[in-house]
């Protein structure tokens, strides 16, 4: 894998994370997993950052 491909999965980890951090600011745990497209959103970030973080071992 070459350094710049993995510039690239570094990214998309820190823009997910980012989009996570923005789905659920200002939640609190109650109101979150009252919230099923979040919750939903949340998951299938997470997902990703779990399918890249294979990728990168």
């Amino acid at each position: 894998m070459s350094k710049r491909e993995i510039r690239f999965l570094l990214e998309d980890i820190l823009e997910a994370g980012e989009k996570i951090k923005s789905y659920t600011a200002g939640y609190s745990k109650e109101t979150f997993f009252n919230e099923d497209k979040t919750i939903d959103a949340v998951f299938r970030f997470s997902d990703w950052i779990d399918t890249i973080n294979d990728r990168l071992k």
